[in-house]
């Protein structure tokens, strides 16, 4: 098992640095598999798309202030929950979330179930426009 010879210490730590190099490369090909796919490239080029407008318009709108600022409107009650100005970049955060466990699902899911994976990263367009919609929404409302 142990070995006092140098030659073949050395083998063996090249092997196991040859056994870690394998599996980082077969874990970025399976990253990389599902976006060879069209639809998961589409699904996730839009969340992130997506994502990135709300931070940008979350960004534009909200301003660091003191004072708090509305984070939630409901068509029944109004305006039922107000915070720190900072508390309303949780919106885009639960979409960025979104996209990378329903990607890392999909990725899962690729090799034998293609189409539950597809859906899946689909389903994070609709997420994140609700988000997206509520965030815009937030935005004007704190003007």
């Amino acid at each position: 098992m142990f070995s006092l010879n140098k030659k073949s210490d050395s083998q063996l730590v090249n092997g196991e640095e040859k056994i870690v190099d394998q599996k980082r490369i077969k874990f970025k090909q399976a990253l990389r598999a599902p976006l060879s796919s069209r639809i998961i490239g589409v699904g996730v080029l839009i969340s992130l798309l997506l994502n990135l407008g709300m931070w940008v318009i979350l960004y534009i709108f909200i301003k660091p202030s003191p004072e708090p600022i509305y984070l939630h409107y409901n068509i029944y009650f109004g305006i039922d929950l107000i915070g720190e100005w900072y508390k309303i970049y949780l919106i885009p955060l639960t979409g960025l979330i979104v996209i990378l466990v329903n990607y890392l699902a999909g990725v899962i899911m690729y090799s034998s179930k293609r189409v539950l994976s597809y859906l899946v990263v689909i389903f994070a367009i609709p997420v994140n426009l609700f988000l997206a919609l509520s965030a815009i929404l937030l935005a004007f409302i704190n003007r």
